[in-house]
């Protein structure tokens, strides 16, 4: 009888034991899926940080291109107006050049007259 009961107690005393177990082996599988889960978030926000910075660097290297693009064209238009100012002068000073002829002409006129008014008067 005794020993019928011990054994009774010591198969209570498993039930108990594996019932402990059980519920230990249920958090640990919660524990798990929720690590498992934590995890999927954290691997899904790595990707979209990889995009977003993807996006960026993208974003970056056109804003570059058009900035790149822009002093291209600001270097083309300033070499534009530099060669219509260099051509522009070049005619100022010819248009110059031609009025020094000119004056130069009308000035040896003059002295040709002064001179043949001198002739004349003597």
């Amino acid at each position: 009888v005794e020993a019928a009961a011990r054994a009774r107690a010591a198969e209570r005393e498993m039930e108990k034991a594996m019932g402990r177990a059980s519920v230990e082996e249920e958090a640990l599988k919660q524990k798990l899926a929720s690590s498992q889960a934590r995890e999927s978030e954290l691997l899904e926000a790595i990707d979209v940080l990889r995009e977003e910075k993807a996006a960026a660097v993208e974003e970056a290297r056109e804003k570059e291109e058009i900035t790149r693009e822009e002093a291209e064209k600001s270097r083309e238009k300033l070499c534009e107006e530099v060669q219509k100012a260099r051509e522009e002068a070049r005619e100022l000073v010819e248009k110059a050049r031609e009025q020094v002829s000119e004056l130069e002409g009308a000035v040896m006129e003059a002295r040709a007259s002064v001179e043949a008014a001198e002739a004349a008067k003597a």
